[in-house]
């Protein structure tokens, strides 16, 4: 019998790995300047319903959007963060 399989697609893998990044930073105690939640959780659905709709170019540019998130968010501010802490 068949099961409802969620196939790990590349906009959700994208997203769980921000998440992860941003849990650890807030593990390590390194403050976020921001995290992108909210627009990668949109970001997400729209990729989902623009292939849907097979309107791919628009799917492309929401992916590649949410795969800038987590560089330009969390790895900006947890290299400041880093370089903050050398001198100390």
């Amino acid at each position: 019998m068949e099961r409802n399989v969620a196939h790990p697609t590349d906009a959700r893998l994208c997203e769980t790995a921000r998440r992860k990044l941003v849990g650890l930073a807030r593990e390590a105690g390194i403050g976020l300047r921001q995290n992108c939640n909210r627009l990668a959780l949109r970001l997400v659905g729209q990729v989902g319903r623009y292939a849907h709709a097979r309107q791919f170019k628009r799917m492309r540019k929401a992916l590649r959007r949410l795969k800038a998130t987590p560089d330009g968010c969390c790895a900006t501010s947890s290299g400041n963060w880093i370089r903050s802490r050398k001198g100390r």
